[in-house]
């Protein structure tokens, strides 16, 4: 036996079943194997003719907790490959045009933008700062900070922007 055929499973398969004598009990073994493949085919089959989008995962799931037949999951990948039962990912990918563009500020004060952020002070812990910003100058029109994120949402920057109005 040379080296490519050593390796090669597939080679070894067809090797024992083409032999005359000797090697029967690795025949009968290989025999055997294929059996309970197909066996546990049948079984696949008919768990995706009643849910045809589960996958091999569920697929072996079930098989080994409501059927109690204990396989390997790399053997029903492998049937399920082979024999076209595997379910196709779904790809989603991300779409990244916005459906209408921003809105441009012809003059100041005409759009605002608000921006918050959070650090950390030591001794005193998280802090809290919200900044609104005029598009057309770019400066900053407000500034607030606090301690806790509620009396910035709720109390400081409403009364903010009415000052600055």
């Amino acid at each position: 036996m040379n080296l490519h055929t050593a390796w090669d499973g597939t080679c070894r398969y067809y090797e024992l079943l083409s032999k005359k004598s000797g090697g029967n009990s690795e025949v009968k073994e290989i025999r055997q194997l294929s059996q309970n493949n197909r066996e546990i085919l049948q079984r696949i089959k008919a768990i995706k003719g009643e849910h045809p989008f589960w996958g091999y995962r569920r697929v072996r799931a079930w098989l080994r907790h409501r059927e109690g037949i204990k396989v390997n999951q790399k053997r029903i990948y492998k049937l399920m490959k082979e024999n076209g039962l595997l379910v196709g990912r779904k790809i989603y990918k991300a779409k990244r045009r916005s459906k209408r563009s921003k809105p441009r500020a012809e003059r100041p004060l005409q759009f605002w933008g608000i921006d918050m952020t959070k650090f950390i002070i030591e001794g005193l812990g998280w802090a809290y700062l919200v900044i609104v910003l005029d598009w057309f100058t770019k400066e900053i029109v407000g500034i607030e900070n606090h301690k806790y994120i509620i009396d910035i949402c709720v109390l400081q920057v409403p009364y903010l922007i009415l000052v600055i109005i």
